[in-house]
């Protein structure tokens, strides 16, 4: 099975005009069937999106530009991804894998007095593998347990504050969880869990706590 999905959001402003944003998202999905029991899905992705020019990350980069308080426009910025996915569900049990990279690009922007706010200290890529163990425990509902790992790399070893911090960090979460599947009309996942994210700066405290969906 193949799917395609495309769409668009433009946001036109009558009277202040800066403020214009056109998002965009395309997106390809493939589902191979091994067999009965064992699938194979690839996704892939681009959308372009914008920060606010009242974000903290833009108002950030704007102070240490020393250019004011706010960029001209808002923020352009990229996200390219790809997912791919492998289950086997063979009776009642069932795993399954989940391998991701989403690429972040971000663009430079003008400030009102002249000068330029640094935001491609953002452009960064993320990794993250996943994998899930399952357990039907009647028909419809599933119990899961899944760990993942992740590593988020950015571009610049140093971003552009006046502290010069190190921003990639590596992590892992663990869940459990449920699954629901009443029909074609009504499905859900539920989970919880904990998480923790550790930066490559010793000055950046370590990020740790609940998780849950």
């Amino acid at each position: 099975a193949v799917s395609f999905y495309a769409a668009g959001n433009l946001q036109k402003y009558a009277r202040y005009s800066s403020e214009n944003a056109n998002d965009l998202t395309i997106q390809a999905d493939g589902r191979l069937d091994l067999d009965h029991a064992e699938t194979l899905r690839l996704r892939t992705g681009y959308r372009i999106e914008y920060l606010p020019r009242y974000s903290p990350e833009t108002e950030a980069a704007v102070s240490y530009s020393g250019g004011g308080t706010y960029a001209r426009y808002p923020t352009e910025y990229s996200v390219s991804t790809a997912q791919l996915s492998y289950i086997y569900s063979p009776r009642r049990l069932g795993f399954g894998i989940d391998a991701t990279v989403n690429r972040y690009a971000f663009t430079n922007e003008p400030t009102f007095n002249g000068g330029l706010a640094i935001q491609g200290d953002q452009n960064r890529t993320e990794f993250i593998v996943t994998p899930r163990l399952s357990y039907e425990l009647t028909p419809g509902y599933q119990a899961f347990i899944e760990a993942s790992g992740n590593r988020r790399q950015y571009e610049s070893e140093f971003d552009a504050s006046p502290d010069h911090l190190k921003r990639s960090s590596s992590g892992y979460a663990v869940a459990v969880g449920t699954q629901l599947n009443l029909g074609s009309l009504i499905t859900g996942t539920a989970y919880l869990g904990y998480q923790n994210q550790q930066y490559d700066d010793a000055r950046l405290s370590t990020a740790a706590g609940l998780y849950l969906g």
